[in-house]
């Protein structure tokens, strides 16, 4: 491990107190170098960067948590910066030519967390490579038209956390490049029109909104023409109701849950039976009865994966006997319509306005945000995010513990956003039917026995780009274990190596925040 003294010694920079406290550095392998300073004073650190790095390639210029109001004509000219981030530095303007010089370098450019007020159209427009462009969390209120159109290369846009209005050709030019798109919590009523014709687009996140109905009130396709888009977030909108074609362009996955829906219709999702791969949906307006019968029904002739993010109740609100179920656990004839009696007796009415803005307060209040981790190391690698949304966040489907006893048994935990410690509830433990068969069983060669505690999982949580699965048990004569599991909107299944029969915990690496 690279020790935060050996790394100091790295700096290109001598006799600069300051910095040395503020900052560390390294190389890798093709000796570009990696700066990252907390609390620095920065004009200090950039004279020292135009003394020591005239000829170096700076591969991460990371500075957070300084004082930096303006980004000044010609402040990085005689640098060669390839990823740069300025994060919560209190940037209120950013000068015409602040990036000049960095046209033929910069690839990465992460600005969040600051007071901007405007895209820095002009300051932009030289910045023929950049791929990966983050204003979110600032105070910009207005995108205009062509603001992006010169970064041709542009594939990551992230504007979330803006109170913004976006003109409809606010994206023009990235049509052919822009894959991922993220506008969460930014205040849009309907969906913009700007997403129309983003032909490259693969993920969309629109979650933390304010939209109600799909598609938009014109009557229009909504993402009709988003030929890759794979990825959809609705997550923690105002959506009552969804029309035949609302999701027509959809192809992959899809997240509803956080939303005010008592059904959802299956009309809307015809044309996905063989290409949807996830589905996130759920809360306490939903009523599980004959018309989610569909739903039950994909889950076990096809691949749909079904998951959700919220809890109490996670996926039915009514009947009130279904709260503590999922939809793995359900038989399609369970849910059933009461033909004697009026829906409006069987059923919560569909929510008043006033209802919306109260429950959307609530939502704020109660709802924890999306996981975003910094990357903050040693490394010269470009820092990234894994946000449920940076882009589009995904949660994995719920862990398999197989044991490699005589007597084999499948315990799994309740997919979540953020730790848990809560075992499994038993209606998950024993899904009857459940598909798929995640487990084949030897043939018996004693009396079955109950083997429902033989393995519990304990707690499922993200960590940076991993998951950790922690799970206990009380049987004396397991000889190990072994997890099993397939993350969400996946087809097949991965299996993790056998592991010793002291081992309690797992981490499976590497996983994506979004699918």
């Amino acid at each position: 491990m690279l020790t935060a003294q050996c790394a100091r010694t790295q700096c290109p920079w001598e006799g600069a107190p300051t910095l040395q406290a503020a900052c560390i550095c390294a190389h890798n392998l093709a000796r570009d170098l990696s700066v990252q300073c907390d609390q620095v004073d920065f004009p200090t650190l950039l004279s020292a960067l135009n003394m020591s790095t005239r000829n170096i390639v700076i591969d991460l210029l990371y500075i957070n948590n300084s004082s930096i109001p303006v980004l000044t004509h010609n402040m990085f000219s005689n640098l060669k910066i390839h990823n740069l981030q300025i994060s919560g530095c209190g940037i209120k303007k950013i000068e015409d030519d602040a990036f000049r010089g960095q046209g033929p370098y910069l690839k990465n450019l992460n600005l969040q967390d600051n007071e901007l007020t405007e895209v820095p159209v002009k300051a932009l427009k030289i910045l023929i490579n950049l791929s990966l462009l983050d204003i979110s969390k600032n105070r910009i209120s207005h995108i205009a038209s062509h603001s992006f159109i010169t970064l041709r290369k542009l594939t990551t846009l992230k504007v979330s956390d803006n109170n913004v209005t976006l003109e409809p050709q606010a994206l023009t030019g990235l049509e052919n490049s822009l894959k991922n798109l993220n506008l969460k919590g930014t205040k849009q009523k309907t969906v913009p029109e700007c997403i129309r014709g983003l032909r490259s687009l693969a993920f969309l996140d629109l979650s933390q909104n304010s939209i109600r109905e799909l598609p938009g009130p014109d009557g229009s396709r909504t993402f009709e023409g988003l030929d890759s888009l794979t990825a959809l977030n609705l997550e923690r909108n105002l959506i009552v109701h969804l029309r035949d074609d609302a999701f027509a362009g959809i192809k992959s996955t899809l997240t509803l849950d956080g939303n005010p829906l008592p059904t959802v219709p299956e009309e809307a999702f015809s044309h996905l039976n063989q290409t949807l791969r996830g589905l996130s949906l759920g809360g306490r307006f939903l009523n599980c009865d004959c018309r989610l019968r569909w739903i039950i029904e994909w889950i076990r002739n096809g691949e749909l994966q079904v998951t959700s993010r919220e809890r109490n109740p996670q996926f039915c609100g009514n009947p009130s006997h279904f709260r503590e179920r999922g939809f793995y656990s359900f038989e399609p004839n369970e849910l059933v319509c009461d033909s004697d009696i009026s829906i409006s007796t069987t059923e919560k009415p569909i929510p008043t306005v006033k209802e919306l803005n109260e429950w959307k307060v609530n939502q704020a209040i109660t709802t924890t945000s999306t996981t975003t981790v910094q990357t903050s190391t040693t490394s010269t690698s470009a820092p990234h995010e894994t946000e449920i949304s940076n882009n589009i966040d995904i949660p994995t489907k719920p862990a398999i513990i197989h044991t490699t006893s005589t007597t084999s048994t499948t315990s799994t935990a309740r997919p979540s956003r953020i730790p848990s410690v809560r075992p499994a509830a038993p209606t998950w433990r024993h899904a009857p039917h459940q598909r798929p068969p995640l487990v084949m069983s030897f043939p018996q060669q004693k009396p079955k026995v109950d083997d429902s505690n033989e393995v519990i999982v304990k707690n499922a949580y993200r960590q940076d780009n991993s998951v950790i699965i922690q799970w206990d048990s009380d049987v004396a004569n397991i000889l190990g274990f072994r997890v099993v599991y397939r993350l969400f909107g996946d087809k097949s299944f991965k299996q993790g190596p056998p592991l010793e029969a002291s081992e309690r915990e797992f981490k499976i690496k590497n996983v994506p925040s979004q699918v």
